[in-house]
């Protein structure tokens, strides 16, 4: 993947964290019904926002610059996808509360 695509990346899962900061703070009202808190289930779809952002810090800590004359061009593109797996953490979280517990938070 060129420079510029990276870079372009960056700005879009940068963009992308706003959404994740609003929903992490709406977190707290999945455990509105008092069982919720006892549900492993919930506690992963509440605090997936947190992996993502997490994920796309992580994807920054990298080598420092982007220059084509570093030796793994492969690992600055899997450094870019990387947040890529935080959205695909909150989708599995969704999809396992929908599927195992019918969309209800106080599932077992």
């Amino acid at each position: 993947m060129n420079r510029t695509a990276i870079v372009w990346l960056r700005v879009l899962f940068g963009i992308l964290c706003i959404p994740a900061v609003f929903l992490l703070l709406l977190s707290p009202f999945v455990f509105d019904n008092p069982s919720a808190s006892s549900s492993v289930l919930a506690w992963n779809f509440a605090f997936s926002p947190l992996i993502y952002i997490a994920l796309f810090v992580v994807s920054l800590l990298g080598k420092g610059t982007l220059s084509n004359s570093g030796a793994a061009p492969r690992a600055a593109t899997v450094r870019a996808l990387l947040p890529l797996a935080g959205i695909a953490w909150y989708g599995l979280a969704i999809a396992l509360l929908q599927v195992i517990c019918g969309g209800d938070f106080s599932c077992k």
